[in-house]
């Protein structure tokens, strides 16, 4: 197994012209250049760092005055602007001044800005600044994109992704149901078994059985036998409700239908179960029962308590705690929800034609969008669109893709992570519940700029195919779950055939249509922020194993990232790595916080496909804060190397 830790940074946006960028931070090369002229023979004046909006050769740029900022360098001491003179022009052939500030004796060296006509949408420009000094003149050019300006520039670009599915489970609720237990106060940390025993009407048996439930810490449901779910413990878990359904018609023989609950408790709070259950008859009508008195409960059971035909007569009857909305638990137990879906990923074909000049992707997303074109990487940005408030702003990305695109067919590949915008699992800032909460979304328009002046324009729209993803899970707090074996390989690649991934070509077929989505309602702009991008790779320098099975992998230092592993393993091994900043006494990783994580805490889990090849993976939709790793389920003989 190889580790390699992934290090990324968020550059800080230069506040002013004298502000630096780390050491080693990527950035995009400026296409820039600069003229010094002495003056009197003294050292020449140099102009660097040309800005718009903060950023160098940006793309993107949707404010209607633009802000330019450059640096005065110069070997000398005291050197002072005295004016400068700034030019904005179109580019291309026949470049057009679209706006001369003309000399303006002015120190100003940062925001200055853009007082001309209207610049167009998605359109180039080039810029000159020319500067006098107290020792010398200088000048710097550099270049900037325009970004989209109106609704009308996204060219009925359509937010797409799932189809919707409906917010509510059941419409059972816990009104009328007790929380119960057995021998409250005695018998610490052991659990408790209930029964629950419903005759049926005369002449009918059971089809259905429904189960709203909730424990304090956890429970596993049995109906007529067989295991329907389990809860695990979990700080606070009872807050969240969980909804088992089971199909009864193969039970058609029974009289009666038997409900069996066991629960558990670490005796540091009260234990308690609160259930409601809903029983459909042959007959089509229904009984509804609620934890009560009526069921009956056990602290001395078989390992079989569930069968249906145990003899339950000499049990006590349940204890009722407290009526649901009282109690230390009070009405706080949220509605059960259902299972994430898995990152769904979306795939587009293109044909680009001829002397193609100019290519820009712009993106916003619902979430977080990972792009790709013809099986690579579109860009360097990571967990990109930026995060806002959705029902206020929607942040969008450009990505220049003009020497990625080939002649003939293309493909656009585009995997949506949940980011802040679906977040599942609770947590104690809610963020699984504000009011823009949806499935990921991305809304997209590829301008495809030809010599000549033809512009063609790719949008997304149900003609892009969707399918589920190998990426099973992802929570920015919980971490990602990525089960290899649902992996298709070419999926973002040009080209398929009804026979399968062969000779270059992907098939589709399998595929659905993408939905049109409503989307977040806030206003498109622009990626304010300096984007997020890889920067460094750390490797580990030491692993322990402070119990057998349990590996502790060390990196060089605390850092916010993730990290990148190789395994090779039998289909299904599933390898765990939890993350934190420190260990406990034991040498193993500490996990303790304080945001009530109901999905787990800064947790990947990497299924292997068995290929009998190294099998490589990193996440792409969380990172983590931490130095060691904790790992689990290491699927081969000896050590991590």
């Amino acid at each position: 197994m190889t580790l390699d830790r992934r290090l990324f940074l968020k550059t800080a946006g230069v506040a002013s012209t004298a502000a630096a960028l780390p050491a080693g931070v990527g950035v995009p090369a400026a296409a820039a250049s600069a003229t010094t002229e002495p003056r009197h023979g003294g050292s020449a004046v140099r102009l660097a760092d040309p800005l718009v909006e903060k950023k160098t050769s940006p793309l993107g740029i949707d404010v209607d005055r633009p802000r330019f900022s450059w640096t005065v360098g110069s070997d000398r001491r005291g050197v002072e602007q005295t004016s400068y003179r700034l030019r904005v022009s179109t580019r291309g052939p026949r470049p057009r001044v679209m706006w001369d500030s003309g000399v303006v004796p002015s120190r100003e060296s940062a925001n200055v800005e853009y007082a001309g006509p209207p610049l167009r949408a998605a359109t180039d420009y080039g810029w000159r600044v020319d500067v006098a000094t107290t020792h010398g003149s200088g000048s710097t050019t550099s270049s900037f994109r325009t970004g989209l300006y109106a609704e009308s520039d996204w060219a009925g670009a359509a937010w797409i992704g799932n189809e919707r599915r409906p917010d509510q489970v059941t419409d059972l609720t816990f009104a009328g149901a007790s929380w119960i237990w057995l021998a409250e106060g005695e018998l610490p940390d052991q659990d408790r078994a209930f029964r629950l025993t419903q005759a049926a009407p005369d002449g009918a048996s059971a089809t259905k059985a429904e189960i709203l439930i909730t424990a304090d810490d956890s429970c596993t449901v049995w109906v007529d036998g067989a295991e329907v779910g389990a809860t695990e413990p979990a700080e606070n878990g009872w807050q969240a409700a969980q909804f088992y359904e089971a199909d009864l018609s193969g039970n058609s023989t029974r009289g009666s239908t038997v409900v069996a609950v066991r629960g558990t408790n670490d005796a540091v709070s009260p234990g308690a179960v609160l259930a409601v259950v809903r029983l459909t008859w042959s007959d089509g009508t229904r009984t509804t029962r609620a934890t009560g008195s009526g069921w009956k409960a056990a602290t001395q059971f078989p390992a079989d308590f569930a069968r249906p035909d145990l003899d339950d007569s000499g049990w006590d009857g349940a204890v009722e705690l407290a009526a649901y909305g009282s109690g230390p638990w009070g009405s706080g137990v949220r509605p059960p929800t259902r299972d994430p879906l898995p990152a769904p990923r979306l795939r587009k074909e293109l044909e680009v034609g001829p002397r193609l000049e100019r290519a820009t992707l712009y993106l916003a997303a619902g979430g977080y969008a990972n792009v790709s074109l013809n099986g690579r990487p579109a860009g360097d940005q990571v967990l990109a669109p930026g995060f806002t408030d959705y029902d206020d702003t929607v942040q969008y990305t450009a990505v220049d893709l003009t020497r990625s695109l080939r002649r003939g067919r293309n493909a656009l590949g585009i995997e949506l992570g949940r980011g802040f915008y679906g977040m599942t699992g609770g947590n104690v800032w809610r963020w699984e519940a504000p009011p823009w909460h949806d499935e990921p979304v991305v809304r997209a328009v590829l301008h495809l700029e030809y010599a000549g002046g033809t512009v063609e324009r790719v949008v997304t729209d149900p003609t892009w195919r969707i399918h589920d993803g190998p990426t099973v899970f992802d929570d920015l707090y919980g971490g990602e779950a990525y089960d290899a074996r649902r992996a298709l390989s070419g999926w973002d690649s040009a080209g398929f055939d009804e026979g399968g991934f062969e000779e270059g070509g992907f098939d589709d077929g399998a595929w659905a249509p993408a939905s049109v989505a409503p989307g977040p309602r806030g206003v498109l702009v622009n990626q304010r922020q300096q984007p997020i991008e890889v920067t460094e790779s750390l490797p580990a320098i030491e692993v322990t194993e402070p119990e057998p099975g349990v590996y502790v992998v060390k990196f060089p230092r605390v850092i916010a990232g993730w990290v990148e592993y190789t395994v090779t393993g039998p289909a299904g091994a599933t390898i765990r790595a939890a993350h934190g900043e420190k260990l406990t006494a034991s040498g193993r990783v500490n996990l303790s916080n304080n945001g009530g994580f109901q999905a787990g805490f800064q947790t990947d889990r990497f299924t292997l496909a068995g290929t009998g090849q190294p099998e490589t993976w990193e996440p792409r939709f969380s990172y983590k804060g931490f130095q060691y790793i904790e790992v689990t389920g290491w699927p081969q003989d000896g050590p991590l190397p």
